[in-house]
């Protein structure tokens, strides 16, 4: 079957869904992929909104999964729920039956049967409410959730909460899921009907697995079996990948981390029923007196500072002494080991006599004595992991792709680390052949990866310029929408540069000015938290006469729905809206965009950015772009919508890279200054 019968005028996929439509783009992006699968490559793929991009890349896939005789697994990988979601209940099921009718022979739904994997913290913990103690925990204030979520306990069949009608409060999330961390495992009674192993070996049997970047890098990072036999991946979302992967490896210890190892100490005794006897009163005292000691003497070396922005360390004289608390904690790691090793006797002795024919069987065995061997191996590895950055400074800095720095982060002092460059870690993960020789095709996509018509901003930052170039193809979609009619984008007269000290001033009032031009329909996006709420606070001291939402008044969900109903509201938001919001129609007329979204130059990793050759081209400006792309993506998002897309940041037509910015977006942009013009806009697409 040729990949061009499949997307012909009138085809199977016409036949499927009536509403689609031809897209020569689209099709050459498929049949490149096609050929670049079966020859290993990698493949680069740009695919502005309406082209199309999951069905250009899962055709294809499929098709090749299907013709090799399911030789391999498939895993898509996400970066948020709603395109998680997405493609399991609707663009694979879609794909499916396509296939299922092309070869009917194959059985290719039953042979696939694709699994979605998500994290351990998503399911119930049967061991939690299983406990006697359960309903123990009720109080007057959580009796109506206790109770909501019994009810669902009772009926759900996979423990799934993201499949419930209800949020859990961060409180009942803890009584009623576990981490990583804390998680059993084989240790636990009811591990053959764990809600999360069960849903982890469904993933693991099937032929498609649906994931998200956080549960990929989770497992390639601890030598998971469960992506092994992965012969291809794709990365949807692509631009996200880096920052994703560069906070997965991250670290960070603060007066927390400390309550953390106290917390978990008690938990160990109240397994073994030996109270105090680890760690001791006393001894509890000193480790935290010590840690505050140490972290306070942070704060006074830097108060000036790290109020303001993070403070690189560039050495362990930049830090307080801390030999008293590592004595701490050193001796802490010896008494969880002795501990350890008690435990492990204990069970040896209770295994032996569960052999002998003489004594007493006890089927259940001591199940907390097993679960207190895990919870203390995992607390050794935290509380070493807090020695090592708070006294092994100059030895991790041998390494000059990390970064240790300190900031105050929501009111405590915080140490992290984290690496510079992900490239190599990318590379080792998904671009090396494995040991066997097999090779991973891996398929970067999104709307917004290239930067001046090219992909060597994300070539560079996840190692494919560090492999043989002729093993990546590159395919630059373009978009269905006459954007150059569909959008006008407007600079208003009085706008000053975005790095101006007036800047906030004149920000309210033009965001003002244009909710009246525009007649509401408006959604505002920041690049920081006190842009919006400085423009919430003035917006809604004036009374302007539309109803005005604000992130932060409730869910991402609601204020969206909200918004799309009513037709003259403004929404305010910060970036966690500049992807993943689908607002078709005439809700949404205008996208307000108070400055160019640059990062913050006191993010640790920028200021060692900044140390390198050419930081602002390399580095700063086309995350910058990309950035920009995406808030200005969630415009025109239909055939039939019109938008207007107003930069409130003088830089746009001054900077000495305007041009570069502008040539990003690639088709002829329809442009002004004046309010009259953008009235005239509106008013004539009603």
């Amino acid at each position: 079957m040729d990949i061009k019968e499949i997307f012909k005028d009138n085809g199977i996929l016409k036949k499927k869904n009536k509403n689609y439509k031809k897209r020569v783009s689209q099709i050459k992006a498929a049949i490149l992929l096609e050929k670049a699968i079966k020859d290993k490559n990698h493949f680069i793929l740009e695919g502005p909104c309406g082209f199309g991009k999951s069905i250009s890349y899962l055709i294809p896939s499929i098709k090749n999964l299907i013709e090799t005789d399911y030789d391999g697994r498939i895993v898509l990988v996400t970066s948020n729920i709603s395109l998680q979601e997405q493609l399991y209940n609707k663009d694979l099921p879609f794909v499916l039956d396509v296939f299922d009718e092309l070869y009917p022979n194959k059985k290719v739904s039953n042979n696939i049967k694709p699994a979605v994997l998500k994290g351990i913290g998503n399911f119930l913990c049967m061991e939690k409410l299983e406990d006697e103690d359960f309903f123990a925990k009720q109080t007057l204030t959580n009796k109506n959730e206790m109770d909501r979520l019994w009810s669902y306990y009772q009926k759900t069949e996979d423990g799934d909460l993201t499949k419930s009608d209800f949020l859990l409060s961060n409180e009942m999330r803890k009584l009623t899921t576990v981490d990583s961390v804390e998680c059993k495992s084989n240790f636990c009674p009811y591990k053959d009907k764990c809600f999360y192993t069960l849903h982890r070996k469904k993933a693991q049997q099937a032929k498609v697995v649906v994931t998200n970047y956080h549960m990929l890098f989770s497992c390639m990072n601890a030598n998971s079996s469960v992506f092994n036999d992965a012969s291809l991946i794709v990365f949807d979302e692509a631009h996200e990948a880096e920052d994703i992967l560069r906070e997965f490896n991250a670290s960070q210890v603060s007066i927390g981390t400390v309550e953390y190892i106290e917390k978990k100490i008690k938990e160990i005794e109240n397994k073994l029923g030996r109270k105090n006897e680890i760690l001791g009163i006393e001894n509890t005292e000193k480790l935290s007196n010590y840690a505050k000691e140490f972290f306070k003497g942070i704060e006074e070396r830097y108060e000036k500072t790290i109020y303001l922005r993070a403070k690189i360390i560039d050495s362990q004289k930049d830090l307080p002494d801390s030999e008293n608390l590592v004595f701490m904690l050193n001796d802490t790691i010896r008494r969880l080991k002795k501990a350890k090793l008690n435990i492990e006797q204990v069970l040896d002795i209770e295994g032996q006599n569960q052999n002998n024919d003489d004594v007493p069987k006890d089927d259940d065995g001591n199940e907390d004595f097993k679960s207190a061997i895990v919870v203390t191996k995992n607390l050794i590895t935290t509380i070493e992991n807090m020695v090592e950055m708070i006294h092994r400074v100059d030895d991790i800095l041998q390494d000059k792709n990390i970064v240790i720095w300190v900031e105050i982060e929501k009111g405590v002092v915080v140490l992290g680390k984290k690496n510079i460059d992900v490239s190599q870690t990318f590379k080792r993960y998904f671009l090396e052949k494995e040991e066997d020789g097999v090779e991973k095709t891996c398929i970067l996509t999104s709307a917004t990866i290239s930067v001046d018509g090219n992909f060597e901003y994300l070539k560079n930052n996840l190692g494919f310029n560090l492999i043989d170039k002729d093993k990546v193809v590159e395919f630059m979609g373009k978009s269905p929408f006459d954007l150059t009619n569909q959008e006008l984008w407007y600079l208003p007269k009085d706008a000053v540069p975005g790095n101006d000290e007036n800047f906030e001033v004149t920000m309210t009032n033009q965001i003002e000015k244009i909710i009246k031009a525009t007649d509401g329909g408006v959604l505002c996006l920041f690049t920081s938290n006190r842009n919006l709420s400085i423009c919430k606070r003035e917006l809604l001291k004036k009374q302007i006469g539309h109803k005005i939402y604000a992130q932060g008044d409730m869910g991402r969900n609601k204020l969206t729905e909200l918004f799309k109903e009513d037709y003259h509201s403004t929404l305010l938001a910060t970036k966690s809206f500049f992807t993943g919001i689908d607002i078709p129609g005439q809700s949404l007329r205008c996208i307000v965009i108070d400055k160019l979204p640059f990062t913050s130059p006191g993010d640790p990793v920028n200021q060692k950015l900044k140390m390198r050759p050419n930081y602002f081209a390399r580095f700063m400006l086309p995350q910058m772009i990309i950035t920009l792309k995406q808030a200005v993506g969630r415009g025109v998002r239909s055939v039939d919508d019109k938008c207007v897309i107003c930069i409130l940041d003088e830089r746009l037509s001054t900077a000495t890279y305007k041009n570069k910015v502008l040539s990003s977006f690639k088709y002829k942009k329809t442009a002004t200054r004046s309010l009259d013009r953008v009235k005239s806009f509106i008013e004539n697409n009603k």
